[in-house]
């Protein structure tokens, strides 16, 4: 099952992302009336706005520090307010970025970074009573939902919930849909800095440190592979949600994204192998992750109509 610590807008914090350090601050604002010859009255006028503070490292074993880094930089100069939920469904308000605070723990000998330690803080935002801030589609009794990356439909946080039939294999469609984008672009992140790291050593050093080892990036490539393969198999079942154009486009790139996965575990393996001829079995892998990527943008409009119907309950079991 796909999970998440928490989103913050198009922000996404999985498990790997999650913080370190995580305080909440919550206050209430009381008025103080001098009584004489008593002591002062309190009278409670209302409360302070939330704020928190998370502390987190990031890797080059798990992510891009430096996109990672990117993607917090440009939501503190938006200075835009952003849901904030987290994955077990509470949902915290609004929430704008205050401070950022980073710190470059280590780099490769070229520069790049490999691990950044970074500090935020967010402030509750309430916004304008007379015109509330729409909330996220979360229904009462449901899990929250996210924003799909890069295409603005819903997903589900957390496990699909029960009801079987069509309800369910819809928001399984959805969530395989999103463990594989996860999957393929923590490869792609891997792969890119495997090819860094290459230029500033060896490819053994490229390999080893950047990879963990060959066996990781062929075991996400095939976990991807696996995923692929089911989304195939629920997209096929959610056909009475689906335009017949859109389920034929979905299900074809879906059955295209699962053999470019094979093909990808199988270049991983003989990286393991042989790493004389690394850099030139990564550029491989890459693009194989490359049209990868594209095949889940071609199957984001038949994910987006599912994901749409799954948060609004517009299709009724039968």
């Amino acid at each position: 099952m796909f999970s998440v610590f928490a989103t913050l807008g198009d922000a996404l914090f999985s498990p790997r992302l999650s913080p370190s350090g995580f305080d909440a601050q919550q206050g209430a604002t009381f008025a103080e009336h001098a009584l004489f010859s008593r002591a002062p009255r309190l009278q409670y006028t209302g409360r302070e706005l939330d704020v928190l503070n998370l502390t987190f490292d990031l890797h080059f074993s798990f992510c891009t520090p430096v996109e990672e880094k990117k993607k917090l930089e440009t939501m503190l100069r938006e200075h835009q307010a952003h849901p904030l939920v987290f994955g077990d469904g509470s949902w915290w308000g609004y929430f704008v970025l205050e401070r950022l605070a980073t710190t470059l723990e280590q780099c490769s000998p070229s520069g790049t970074p490999w691990l950044i330690s970074m500090q935020a803080d967010l402030k509750e935002y309430t916004g304008d009573p007379a015109k509330p801030l729409e909330r996220p589609a979360v229904s009462e009794g449901a899990p929250s939902l996210a924003v799909y990356p890069g295409r603005g439909s819903l997903l589900s946080l957390a496990a699909p919930a029960a009801g079987g039939g069509l309800w369910d294999t819809m928001r399984t469609a959805v969530s395989y849909a999103q463990q594989a984008r996860g999957l393929v672009n923590e490869a792609a992140d891997l792969v890119a800095l495997a090819r860094d790291v290459a230029t500033a050593g060896n490819p053994f050093d490229a390999v080893s440190l950047a990879l963990g080892g060959a066996d990781r990036l062929g075991g996400l490539l095939g976990k991807a592979g696996g995923l692929s393969s089911g989304l195939k198999d629920t997209l096929v079942s959610c056909a009475a949600a689906l335009p017949l154009e859109e389920l034929k486009t979905a299900v074809g790139a879906a059955g295209e994204l699962a053999g470019l996965m094979r093909e990808g575990a199988a270049l991983a393996g003989a990286l393991g192998a042989n790493t004389d001829n690394a850099a030139q079995t990564l550029l491989r892998v890459a693009t194989c992750l490359s049209a990868g990527s594209s095949c889940l943008d071609h199957c984001a409009p038949a994910l987006q109509r599912l994901s749409a119907e799954v948060s609004t309950r517009h299709i009724q079991e039968a």
